[in-house]
């Protein structure tokens, strides 16, 4: 297991367990053929994490788009990937334009359909259509995170962090999701 999560050399998640927050938009990246990083004379942010909205008139833009950026990151924690490219090109704004994405559950089968249902609301591409606001989302994931006992899933995050070559404790009820447990409870904190 990689126990080193960080963004520009800072944890993102510390040895007791805390998770950080960092701007996911305009952050750097390794991977050279990433060309989705804010550019001078362009819309602040990587095209990836924003709304359809957000491209059209950035003075519209509400709440609804931190769900959406918000989604989007929960996409990339159970699936490893983003549901759309990091390339500020024109294929990507039509994909975001259109809401065109693989399903989270198709890219990783351990993603409970209520994590997929999830995502789909709060990446839908018209801000009228996504989550009023995070209480709602909050509530569906609590819910989600009730039938595990979250002390465990904190205390696994925490061997993760300090453990090298950790090996994942087998969970109940449903162990081969996991995985999917860990990221909506890192996510909620």
């Amino acid at each position: 297991a990689n126990t080193d999560i960080t963004l520009n050399g800072a944890k993102l998640i510390s040895k007791s367990g805390s998770v950080k927050l960092a701007d996911f938009g305009i952050a750097a990246t390794d991977d050279e053929s990433d060309d989705g990083l804010t550019k001078e004379g362009m819309t602040l942010g990587t095209a990836s994490y924003m709304p359809p909205e957000q491209f059209k008139n950035t003075k519209n833009v509400d709440k609804r788009a931190d769900i959406y950026a918000m989604g989007v990151m929960l996409y990339e924690m159970v699936t490893g990937k983003k549901p759309f490219p990091g390339n500020f090109n024109p294929e990507t704004l039509i994909m975001i334009q259109k809401g065109k994405f693989e399903n989270a559950k198709r890219v990783n089968p351990d993603t409970p359909p209520v994590v997929s249902r999830l995502i789909k609301k709060m990446i839908l591409p018209n801000p009228k259509q996504r989550f009023k606001d995070m209480s709602a989302v909050i509530k569906i994931v609590d819910k989600y995170l009730r039938r595990y006992q979250t002390e465990a899933l904190h205390k696994c995050l925490i061997d993760c962090m300090n453990t090298p070559n950790f090996e994942e404790p087998v969970f109940r009820p449903r162990t081969k999701k996991r995985v999917v447990a860990l990221s909506l409870a890192a996510f909620l904190l």
